[in-house]
């Protein structure tokens, strides 16, 4: 990488930071060609897997559903949006969906879904949108509209409430008890292991713990690494 002159003040001299070389370059490529079939190969064999024992793991998510009534929770959608809040199309606009949905990465391969995203209050919703994390202070007093370089104006805020016949509260430690009972029995294949360590790069395992289950999904900084999240969905 080179730095111009005009970019320099007071300076018509170039640093040098960084040389590439036409080598280099084919090299990183092939690389992440590599990493992107790993990461395929990753995603196919779970989804397999999971396939293989759907019933299982429907029947154990609707054993543990209940019935939930909500009041005045919040709900943040774009003003372009704002005629039909109740859309869960703006779920899937970005390829790596939401939290707990799945966007147009492949739709041969991963078929989308959306999902609607509420919040039992505004700073939560808010939040969640946009990516910040809880309780994290703005610096010099900035709001998360402005750290996110969006107009509190581009955004409206609605209140909803509702009737949810069949809902999963994972803040029940149990909750999702027999669904790992399950899943847990997945266990990651050697060649997978191989091609990780071919590529020196650390290989994705499944959950081991109930304990590890929940942790995953309720992950802060899920966009960071969308798939520990989603990998429950695929």
């Amino acid at each position: 990488m080179v730095i111009p002159p005009n970019m320099l003040p007071n300076s018509s001299i170039f640093y040098e930071l960084e040389r590439l070389s036409k080598e280099s370059l084919t090299e990183w490529n092939k690389r992440s060609s590599k990493i992107k079939e790993y990461v395929y190969q990753n995603y196919m064999f779970f989804a397999q897997k999971r396939s293989e024992i759907l019933p299982e793991l429907f029947d154990s998510l609707r054993g543990a559903s209940e019935q939930f009534s909500f009041s005045d929770w919040q709900r943040v959608v774009h003003v372009k949006r704002c005629l039909n809040p109740l859309s869960t199309q703006g779920s899937i606009l970005n390829p790596a969906g939401g939290r707990f949905n799945i966007g147009n990465i492949n739709s041969t391969i991963f078929p989308p879904f959306g999902a609607l995203y509420i919040s039992e209050d505004r700073e939560t919703a808010i939040r969640e949108k946009h990516g910040l994390k809880k309780r994290k202070s703005a610096p010099e007093g900035l709001s998360s509209y402005e750290l996110n370089l969006t107009k509190q104006t581009a955004e409206a805020i609605f209140v909803i409430s509702g009737d949810i016949n069949n809902l999963l509260n994972l803040y029940n430690k149990t909750c999702l008890s027999n669904f790992f009972k399950h899943i847990s029995k997945i266990k990651n294949p050697q060649h997978l292991y191989k091609m990780a360590r071919a590529l020196k790069i650390d290989p994705t395992r499944s959950v081991r713990t109930l304990h590890e289950l929940y942790a995953t999904i309720f992950e802060e900084d899920w966009r960071s690494h969308p798939s520990t999240t989603q990998t429950i969905l695929l």
